[in-house]
């Protein structure tokens, strides 16, 4: 949780008497007691909620793309991929290969000022990634889907670590339980669009098209949130000073 130590944390070291008298004498020394009583709605705050939910959205369509696609790749008259049923049970699994190796560096680098920027590229290249898996797999197959998906892996190896890093940053704690479920729900959308989405693309522009459609979300999305994600209040330019002080308190 964001809490730097201000000068107002003297004020609370003092009992609810001695402020409401302090009040009483300077009303000025009140709004320090209640700064920005109206910042308990829609903020800086909330939507750098929905960017993490949003990122959180898109990595589950990036990463549960290919278990539709698989099936079109079999059955494709056009785009036909040979694989044997162990080879599907490779390429399926070979995304969670690399999704563990860089999760723990990620997240400490994450905590030193760099978790937007990390959260934002696990989607971004990602994405760039999915746009290369028709390329391979129509001409090195099951070796070529492993090492692309293990790549993805790899990158989105830093989605969760930051995701909480951020969230630590900009949820207070009378929203964080709120925030949070709203935040992972985008995992379930993620999974939803993606297994529709990818159904409907399959039948209706054959398999490869189901990487494409992704891709381009994934990068479009890793940049808006690179642009507009904000590490902390703190340091973010667009929060204003009021909302700043209430998430102090």
């Amino acid at each position: 949780m964001y809490r730097p130590s201000t000068s107002s944390d003297c004020l609370l070291e003092h009992g609810p008497h001695d402020q409401n008298a302090d009040a009483m004498g300077r009303p000025d020394l009140a709004l320090e007691v209640h700064p920005s009583i109206n910042h308990h709605g829609f903020g800086v705050r909330h939507f750098q909620a929905f960017l993490s939910f949003g990122g959180l959205m898109v990595a589950f369509i990036l990463r549960l793309n290919l278990s539709v696609a698989v099936v079109g790749m079999a059955t494709s008259e056009n785009y036909k991929v040979v694989l044997t049923p162990e080879s599907k049970a490779l390429v399926l699994s070979s995304m969670f290969w690399g999704y563990g190796l860089l999760q723990v560096i990620s997240g400490a680098i994450g905590r030193r000022g760099h978790a937007v920027k990390l959260f934002a590229l696990g989607n971004f290249g990602a994405g760039i990634i999915s746009l290369m898996i028709p390329f391979a797999a129509l001409n090195f197959g099951a070796v070529g889907i492993c090492l692309l998906r293990f790549t993805i892996g790899l990158v989105q190896g830093n989605v969760y670590p930051n995701l909480n890093n951020v969230m630590a940053n900009w949820a207070i704690p009378q929203e964080k339980d709120a925030m949070m479920c709203i935040v992972q729900a985008g995992a379930g959308l993620g999974s939803l669009i993606s297994m529709s989405g990818s159904g409907y693309l399959g039948y209706k522009y054959d398999w490869p098209s189901i990487f494409y459609a992704s891709g381009v979300v994934g990068i479009i999305w890793g940049i808006i949130h690179a642009a507009f994600g904000g590490e902390n209040p703190e340091s973010c330019k667009t929060i204003s000073n009021e909302e700043r002080e209430y998430m102090r308190i």
